[in-house]
């Protein structure tokens, strides 16, 4: 079966079910399937959650079940004493870390443009959501916070 999404004069997909709006293809053919084609054939056993991808039920198993899971996970914790955060992935860790630890750096290269966007004052790079923005901040960081191991670890560096 094809998928052919409508586009807003800005080149965003418009859901024609829904008032949903997103600038990526593959974003809106998730939210189609997930939403009005029945597609959500991945139920959990424990709760009503309930996903279009056997990946994203796995996630959320050894999020919000570990004791159910069949997956052994290691969590991946946070370097900084004190800190008892633990993630499962390192992007996970990543946005933790420099939210919590380094959000100076949010402060400082948050930006927004003449639309409202957000953008990175040090690169100019522009983002959907602020989560992106977040995840991005790593590559404009000072290269004395990338190679500080704490940070590095932290950050998902190493």
């Amino acid at each position: 079966m094809v998928y052919v999404y409508e586009k807003t004069a800005d080149g965003e997909y418009v859901c024609p079910h829904c008032a949903f709006v997103t600038a990526k293809q593959p974003t809106m053919h998730m939210h189609y399937k997930a939403n009005h084609d029945g597609a959500l054939k991945h139920k959990c056993k424990d709760c009503s959650y309930e996903t279009a991808t056997k990946q994203a039920l796995d996630n959320h198993i050894i999020a919000k079940h570990p004791e159910k899971s069949e997956i052994c996970v290691k969590k991946i914790a946070c370097p900084c004493s004190g800190c008892n955060y633990e993630s499962l992935t390192k992007g996970g860790l990543r946005s933790h870390y420099t939210i919590r630890h380094l959000s100076q750096y949010i402060t400082k290269f948050l930006g927004k443009t003449e639309n409202k966007q957000i953008s990175c004052t040090c690169c100019g790079a522009i983002f959907t959501s602020k989560p992106a923005f977040v995840y991005h901040l790593v590559m404009c960081m000072p290269e004395e916070v990338r190679t500080n191991p704490t940070h590095s670890a932290g950050l998902g560096l190493c």
